[in-house]
């Protein structure tokens, strides 16, 4: 099975939203009667292992443009805009290569560049749970991942999210943590971690999801950039110590036959739902051009 949600103008510019990681479709993002007055028709799309999506072990970053190809199909979508933040960019930009007649805009917001592509440069200036993604054996991403889904899903039996980001995600600033209260995501990503880990008989909770995203994220993503076309917009932050923002530079680098604009803020991490709302103005912008 393969899950997805809808908000937002049945009729507007339809985009397809992918979720960070950890995370699910339905987590932090514009209020679906915010979506409606800007003619969006929001489809966020729950990659496998995540919430009720099937588990796909294996799976690469462009495994999921079958499952967006499908999605589209089935609900008679021709045209579309993609955008994904945090480690859903790269599921964006594998669709903006390997649909090119289908995409008409390509948002990254705070995404990773490949590991292969950026070689040492890749962990610098991230927390130390983000560097580690490279050497870590297979066995350490299945333990840290699911002793990270427990805490995070335990926590939230308290009665302010405050109590799950003490915990999670690793290594959070204290200035991260203000950025989820004032933009109003803190209780939705808390939310979205109760979908994302669902718990097992045995007590244990699943992170099969984010344990195969962190596995895609480590190998070939299963496209070439050059392929991408059209117009790519890219958000970092300047204190993002998560995925900086010399990460955006070098997928602006590999873009080069890409309409590409990179932008850095003043924020960090948490910063990038904000620019989730720029984005979305400007594919509605765009819808009513095409």
């Amino acid at each position: 099975m393969l899950s997805f949600e809808t908000s937002g103008d049945p009729k507007g510019v339809p985009v397809f939203y992918f979720h960070g990681s950890p995370g699910y479709g339905g987590g932090p993002k514009p209020r679906s009667s915010v979506l409606h007055r800007m003619g969006i028709h929001f489809i966020a799309y729950t990659r496998p292992g995540y919430d009720t999506s099937d588990r796909q072990e294996g799976r690469s970053v462009a495994d999921a443009v079958d499952d967006v190809k499908a999605i589209a199909d089935g609900m008679g979508i021709e045209k579309f805009a993609v955008v994904g933040r945090s480690g859903g960019g790269p599921y964006a930009l594998a669709c903006a290569a390997l649909l090119p007649e289908r995409v008409i805009y390509t948002g990254s917001l705070v995404g990773p560049a490949p590991l292969d592509m950026m070689g040492e440069d890749w962990s610098k200036k991230m927390v130390d749970s983000n560097a580690a993604i490279p050497d870590m054996s297979d066995d350490e991403i299945v333990r840290q991942c699911t002793e990270f889904a427990r805490l995070a899903v335990t926590a939230n039996t308290g009665s302010e999210p405050k109590e799950t980001f003490q915990h999670f995600p690793p290594n959070i600033t204290d200035q991260a943590r203000r950025d989820l209260r004032t933009f109003g995501v803190d209780i939705a990503m808390q939310q979205s971690y109760n979908r994302a880990f669902r718990k097992r008989p045995d007590g244990s909770f699943d992170a099969g999801g984010w344990i195969d995203d962190i596995r895609a994220l480590r190998k070939d993503w299963g496209f070439n950039f050059e392929d991408i076309r059209g117009k790519v917009r890219l958000y970092y932050q300047q204190n993002d110590d998560y995925f900086p923002s010399d990460h955006g530079a070098r997928l602006r680098e590999l873009m080069m036959t890409a309409q590409v604009e990179f932008s850095i803020g003043r924020g960090t991490h948490f910063e990038s739902f904000e620019d989730l709302r720029d984005v979305l103005g400007e594919i509605r912008d765009l819808g009513s051009t095409t």
